[in-house]
């Protein structure tokens, strides 16, 4: 086993007190919509932890979990399209639906995880728009 994997796994062991969000969030992820999220709190209260968490627990249940720090990223959705097709080695594209169907078409289900959300600054612009048609490409391209 992998190093990044027992790393993985402990988050869940580990995780106290936070048993009930995590199981809300396992329920959300392994849904069959395609839905948008963000988790927001104050600094240090376990939000990164918790989605160590969350990815640990569903990618043993077949979810292709995609972690990227918001933070080096520039805030635009072109941007944010052609970082996740570097992260998945696929061919960069500025358009939603060509780095959807590359997320597709790793598994059923992609988890989609950007740490340090809030320093886009375009919180609600990218959520209404390229996440919202990441998730409708990803669901046309694989129905449940």
């Amino acid at each position: 086993m992998r190093l990044g994997d027992r790393l993985e796994r402990r988050a869940v062991e580990a995780l106290a007190g936070r048993r009930a969000e995590l199981e809300r969030l396992e329920v959300f992820a392994l849904g069959d919509e395609p839905l948008v999220m963000q988790i927001h709190g104050i600094p240090g209260i376990g939000k990164t932890h918790l989605l160590s968490a969350l990815a640990a627990s569903i990618a043993e249940k077949g979810v292709f979990v995609l972690r990227m720090d918001a933070r080096w990223c520039e805030p635009s959705p072109s941007a944010l399209c052609r970082a996740i097709c570097r992260e998945i080695g696929a061919p960069e594209s500025d358009d939603p639906a060509v780095a959807a169907t590359s997320l597709s078409d790793r598994a059923k289900r992609t988890l989609l995880v950007l740490d340090s959300y809030e320093s886009f600054r375009l919180a609600r612009l990218l959520a209404k728009s390229s996440f919202s048609a990441l998730a409708r490409r990803q669901c046309a391209h694989n129905p449940v």
